[in-house]
């Protein structure tokens, strides 16, 4: 039986937020030490403070304000409830609430 993200954590640094996790083939890595293994570098995140791979995070999202903050790959997951980033980035279709007819 595969492991659960609800029990799991990353073996590297022992990060436990589901949402910060990806399954590596039968076990679960966090999204800072894949990206750290990937060979990115590291900084020092503006919400956490550890040190590890980071991205600019939209405070109020990208179409309201340009104020951006420095956050690590686990944060910024977090924040983004865990969905693939590109999918967040997606144009929304005309008519959506919420977007510009």
């Amino acid at each position: 039986m595969k492991p659960s993200f609800l029990l799991a954590t990353c073996p590297y640094c022992d990060e436990l937020h589901p949402s910060a996790l990806m399954r590596r083939g039968d076990n679960f890595v966090c999204g800072s030490c894949d990206a750290l293994m990937s060979g990115r570098p590291a900084s020092v995140c503006g919400l956490c403070g550890r040190v590890a791979p980071c991205e600019w995070h939209h405070v109020a999202g990208r179409r309201n304000s340009p104020v951006m903050i420095e956050a690590c790959v686990n944060c910024h997951r977090v924040i983004h409830g865990g969905r693939e980033l590109a999918s967040a980035r997606a144009p929304r279709a005309t008519g959506a609430p919420g977007s510009p007819s």
